[in-house]
C-alpha cells in the first residue's frame, strides 16, 4: 500500500496471469500475446499495478483469452459451446463486463 492506495505486486500478477491461463486452456499464440501484456507492465519498472490499472491488465488479458477461445470454436454459435463448457463462455463474458 502506497499513500492509502493498494497495489498488486508483479509477482502476484504473475501468478493470477498463470491461473487465467491455466483455467482456461489458452493456445500459445494466446498466451504470446498475454506475455507481450505482461512484460509492457514489468517493463515499466513499477513494483506493482494500482487496483485500476489491474482491473485494465485484466481487462487485456481477459480479451486475449476470449479472442482464443472464439478461434477455438471455430464458427460454432457460443450458445452449443456454452451447453458443451457448463456456460464458461458466459461466465467469461460476465467477468468482462464486471471489469470495464
Amino acid at each position: 500500500e502506497v499513500s492509502g492506495r493498494s497495489y498488486i505486486d508483479l509477482e502476484k500478477l504473475h501468478e493470477i496471469t498463470q491461473l487465467l491461463l491455466e483455467r482456461f486452456n489458452v493456445k500459445s499464440s494466446c498466451t504470446e500475446r498475454v506475455a507481450d501484456v505482461y512484460s509492457a507492465v514489468c517493463g515499466r519498472g513499477d513494483t506493482g499495478l494500482s487496483q485500476l490499472e489491474f482491473r485494465g491488465y485484466i481487462a487485456a488479458v481477459l480479451t486475449q483469452v476470449l479472442q482464443d477461445l472464439d478461434a477455438r470454436m471455430g464458427g460454432r454459435s457460443p450458445e452449443a459451446e456454452n451447453s458443451e463448457s457448463g456456460g464458461i463462455v458466459e461466465s467469461f463474458q460476465g467477468w468482462i463486463a464486471q471489469l470495464t
